[in-house]
């Protein structure tokens, strides 16, 4: 209910809170733009895994959950990236084509964007869970990398 949503919202805000001061951390540090990536990647695929639990309302299992929290996590610092690239421009032309309005269309556009990239997110990880090929294939690569890790930490 209304308890549980407000609770999800203030974990929200206090992750996003958490990536700020991270990103200041790294960002005054010259040199440490892929530490920063990383430490991005890490925090929103942690913060949509939990987010994934908490409003299922633990009904399934994290592991399940798992996929679906990296690809989203993934692809939203991929997106944030590619955006500071493109929506500059992308603002300022059009504020200066329709005004206040042309900036509301700016961030309406981001928006889709973003909420696009978290249904596709969750339909292709529906489609690995539901079909037995893909879910075969996806649990070999995952254990074909955790042994490569694995060899990768063993000295020789």
């Amino acid at each position: 209910g209304f308890k549980r949503s407000f609770i999800w919202l203030l974990g929200w805000l206090a992750g996003l809170q958490l990536l700020t001061v991270v990103s200041r951390w790294v960002g005054e540090s010259a040199g440490l733009q892929l530490l920063e990536v990383a430490l991005r990647t890490v925090l929103m695929v942690l913060l949509w895994w939990w987010s994934l639990r908490f409003l299922l309302a633990d009904r399934v299992p994290w592991r399940a959950l798992l996929p679906a929290a990296a690809l989203t996590g993934v692809a939203v610092v991929a997106y944030a990236a590619g955006s500071t690239l493109v929506m500059p421009r992308f603002a300022a032309s059009s504020a200066a084509e329709f005004g206040a309005f042309g900036l509301v269309l700016t961030l309406a556009t981001w928006l889709v964007g973003m909420s696009g990239i978290q249904v596709v997110a969750a339909v292709i990880c529906r489609v690995i869970a539901e079909d037995r090929a893909l879910g075969m294939l996806t649990r070999r690569t995952i254990t074909f990398l955790r042994s490569d890790a694995a060899k990768l930490r063993r000295p020789s």
